[in-house]
């Protein structure tokens, strides 16, 4: 049995591997995507951005935890409630730092594409290498950044 797991695991790895080593990105070409913790106040390292949604002015802190850099995968999808969302894959690099930062639940972090805040969630659980961006964007709006 022990042979088996091991034997299955590696074509596993390899599979990965490859996805992981083309780093292609289907985000438009110019299109800025960047996940930020928010300070409680502003500082050296922190920039004001205005979140649409809520009006509320935020400190996002510089530098941000992923780029569109990290980003592997970008996909507009309909979720099981029927919310249009933005599914995004990362990297491992990226994957590390979102899990890391968002390992401590209850904080608000801000999502940021071209710019703008289209999301600044309460994380409820750690984000790692998968995620889904959903906020007041319309299927429109997600197409516009993705190819």
């Amino acid at each position: 049995m022990r042979k088996l797991v091991i034997f299955a695991a590696v074509p596993l790895f390899f599979f990965l591997g490859c996805a992981e080593a083309s780093r292609q990105t289907n985000l438009k070409p110019g299109t800025t995507f960047t996940i930020h913790d928010i300070a409680t106040q502003a500082g050296p390292n922190t920039k004001p951005l205005t979140d649409p949604v809520s009006g509320a002015s935020m400190n996002l802190v510089d530098p941000p935890l992923i780029t569109e850099a990290n980003i592997t995968s970008a996909t507009v999808n309909t979720d099981d409630q029927n919310i249009v969302c933005l599914l995004v894959d990362v990297d491992k690099p990226g994957a590390a730092k979102l899990e890391a930062a968002t390992a401590a639940t209850g904080k608000q972090i801000a999502i940021v594409v071209n710019g703008n805040i289209v999301s600044a969630p309460i994380v409820h659980a750690p984000l790692s290498g998968s995620f889904k961006v959903a906020g007041a964007q319309t299927q429109s709006d997600w197409q516009n950044i993705v190819q």
